[in-house]
C-alpha cells in the first residue's frame, strides 16, 4: 500500500512540474471564483427582467451556464486534483469527469453557433425566424441536439468504441487524445469541432455585414434626400414608418455586433487551445507550462464573457440596475 501510494505521489510530483501546478491551482481558484459569481450574477439579472421570453437571451442563457458549470463545477474540481492528486489512480472518477468537462466546452462550441444562427436569421430572413424561434417545441429541439452532441461523440472513447480515456500528469485529467500526433479519434474530434463552427459562423456574419454596409448607406442617402427635398403630410408619415424600421434593423444589428464581440475574444482566446492541441496533444512537441497557460487564457472567457453582455446590452444592462436596487431596496427595509 505504502509503495503505491509513493508511486502515485511521485508520477504527480515529478510529471507535473512545481510552476505548473502553482498556474493551475492559483488560475483554476480565481477564474472559478470569479466566473460563478459573474455568470451567477447576470444569469440572474436575465430571469428578474425576464428577458428569457426572447429568443436572443435565451441563446445568451444556454452560453451562460455553459461558463457557469464550467466554474461552479469543472474548475474546482480540476483544483482538488492540482492540489491533492485525488483522482490521479482513480480512472472511473477521473474518466467521468473528464468526460463532462469536455462535454461542457463542446456544448459552449455548439451555443455559438446556434447565437449565430439566430442572429442571423433575425436579421436576414425574418419570416423563418418567426417560425422557428416562435415555436417552443422547436426551440426545445435545438436545445436537445445542442446538448446531445458532444456527449454522444465523447461517449465512444468512455465505452472504448472509439480510443479510450487516460489520466495525463501534465494535463490533470483524461482525456481520449492520445499519441504523440492528432490523429483517428483525436483528428475526429477536432476537425468535427472546427468545420461544425467556423464555416457557419463566418458565413452567418459575412451576410450581416454586408446588410450593416447597405443600411448605413441607406441611412446616409435618407439624411442626404431630407436636407435636398421638403415633405408633405403623406412623405412623412411614409418616412416615420420607414424611420422605424430602420431603427429596428439597428438595434439587432447592434445585438448581432455584441454576439460578434463575444465571438471574436472567444477565437482569440481558445482557438490557439485548439491548435495546442492538435499539434502536440500529449505535450511531447511544447513546454506542458505552455499548454497550461494557453488553456487558463482560454478559460477566462468564462467570467470575462459576461461582462461584455453587461457593458454592451442595453436591456441586461437595465435589468441587473433593477435588480441591483432591488436588493439595495430590501436590504435597507
Amino acid at each position: 500500500m505504502e509503495n503505491t501510494t509513493n508511486s502515485i505521489s511521485y508520477n504527480f510530483t515529478m510529471e507535473t512540474t512545481g510552476t505548473q501546478l502553482l498556474v493551475v491551482r492559483s488560475l483554476s481558484v480565481a477564474i472559478a471564483t470569479l466566473g460563478t459569481i459573474c455568470n451567477t450574477i447576470m444569469i440572474s439579472a436575465i430571469i428578474y427582467g425576464k428577458l428569457y421570453r426572447y429568443s436572443i437571451y435565451v441563446k445568451i442563457l444556454n452560453l451562460l451556464v455553459c461558463n457557469l458549470i464550467h466554474c461552479a463545477i469543472f474548475l474546482p474540481l480540476i483544483a482538488v486534483q492540482a492540489f491533492t492528486g485525488l483522482w490521479t489512480n482513480q480512472s472511473v472518477v477521473c474518466n467521468l469527469i473528464s468526460y463532462g468537462l469536455f462535454c461542457n466546452l463542446g456544448t459552449e462550441l455548439f451555443g455559438y453557433v446556434c447565437i449565430s444562427l439566430n442572429r442571423y436569421f433575425c436579421i436576414l430572413n425574418q419570416n423563418f425566424y418567426i417560425k422557428l424561434y416562435g415555436s417552443t417545441r422547436l426551440l426545445v429541439i435545438e436545445w436537445i441536439i445542442s446538448w446531445s452532441i458532444y456527449p454522444v461523440i465523447l461517449a465512444f472513447p468512455l465505452f472504448g468504441i472509439f480510443s479510450h480515456y487516460e489520466y495525463v500528469p501534465q494535463k490533470l485529467v483524461c482525456h481520449p487524445f492520445l499519441g504523440k500526433d492528432c490523429t483517428g479519434y483525436c483528428l475526429f474530434v477536432f476537425l468535427f469541432a472546427i468545420l461544425s463552427t467556423v464555416p457557419v459562423i463566418g458565413f452567418c456574419y459575412f451576410r450581416i455585414i454586408i446588410v450593416y454596409v447597405k443600411l448605413q448607406l441607406k441611412i446616409s442617402a435618407s439624411r442626404d434626400s431630407s436636407k435636398n427635398s421638403s415633405q408633405n403630410s403623406f412623405d412623412k408619415s411614409s418616412k416615420h414608418g420607414s424611420k422605424h424600421m430602420t431603427l429596428r434593423k439597428k438595434s439587432e444589428l447592434k445585438m448581432a455586433f455584441t454576439i460578434l464581440a463575444i465571438i471574436l475574444f472567444f477565437g482569440t482566446c481558445r482557438l490557439p487551445f485548439i491548435g495546442l492541441y492538435m499539434y502536440d496533444p500529449s505535450m511531447l512537441k511544447v513546454d506542458p507550462l505552455i499548454h497550461t497557460l494557453v488553456i487558463y487564457i482560454g478559460s477566462n472567457l468564462n467570467w470575462i464573457n459576461p461582462i461584455i453582455y453587461a457593458l454592451t446590452n442595453t436591456q441586461i444592462r437595465n435589468s441587473l440596475q433593477r435588480m441591483v436596487s432591488s436588493w439595495k431596496h430590501t436590504v435597507c427595509k
